[in-house]
């Protein structure tokens, strides 16, 4: 699963685990209590869901659109790629440890996946400055724990999709409940997904508050290293 979804989890063992903890009983309530109350194809959807105790088949290709959590999910047979964005609506994750990791997790984290577990043993590891796809200096101070702050300031974030091909941008602005001034750099992102993968594309990047005086980087990917890069 991705660990930049599910809000309050990124420990391997538990995304594992996730399908049949707490989807599965979420959706026998649906099914069991509330199925005349919703549309029929989306009760057998359920009850097909609910038959399997894998989940979904990982390789459906599409494109699905939450544009309500400001992310979009695009898959093809063999590779899925993920973009969470944020805005003065939404957040990325949550912190639910001791020690500030979330605060950079809606800011346009992009991860490409073929096996499913490339960060499956670096997480732990993980430089949570320089998250996958987001651009940003790269501090070396400990981050925020102050949930307001990782709103955006943004009110402009969308997306449009067919189902099967999908665009998505947003403007990332510091957040204008960040009273700490965490977030320094100001920029235009989108995300244009195709048959082919994804193009990612940034411009109007600047910095808007001191920080650190550090370099402003875009972070590829943190991923696991299996081979040689070519």
């Amino acid at each position: 699963l991705d660990w930049a979804f599910l809000g309050r989890e990124y420990h391997v063992h538990n995304l594992y685990e996730f399908w049949s903890k707490h989807l599965m009983p979420v959706l026998g309530i649906l099914v069991d209590q509330f199925a005349t109350q919703l549309p029929a194809d989306l009760v057998s959807t359920l009850k097909e869901m609910r038959s399997t105790t894998t989940g979904p088949d990982p390789d459906v290709p599409g494109n699905t659109p939450f544009w309500v959590s400001d992310g979009m999910v695009h898959k093809r047979g063999g590779w899925y790629i993920s973009v969470r964005m944020r805005s003065q609506r939404a957040q990325g994750n949550e912190d639910f440890e001791s020690k500030a990791k979330a605060w950079h997790a809606g800011g346009g984290v992009l991860q490409a996946r073929v096996h499913g577990d490339e960060h499956d043993q670096v997480r732990a590891r993980f430089d949570w400055h320089v998250l996958p796809g987001v651009t940003e200096e790269w501090r070396t101070d400990p981050l925020p724990r102050d949930a307001k702050g990782r709103c955006g300031g943004n009110s402009f974030s969308g997306m449009v999709s067919d189902g099967e091909l999908g665009a998505a941008a947003f403007e990332y602005l510091p957040g204008l409940a960040d009273a700490s001034k965490y977030s320094v750099v100001s920029a235009k992102k989108g995300y244009f997904f195709s048959n082919l993968g994804v193009v990612a594309l940034g411009n109007s990047i600047r910095r808007s508050f001191p920080g650190q005086g550090k370099a402003i980087v875009t972070t590829l990917d943190q991923a696991r290293w299996r081979g040689d890069i070519t």
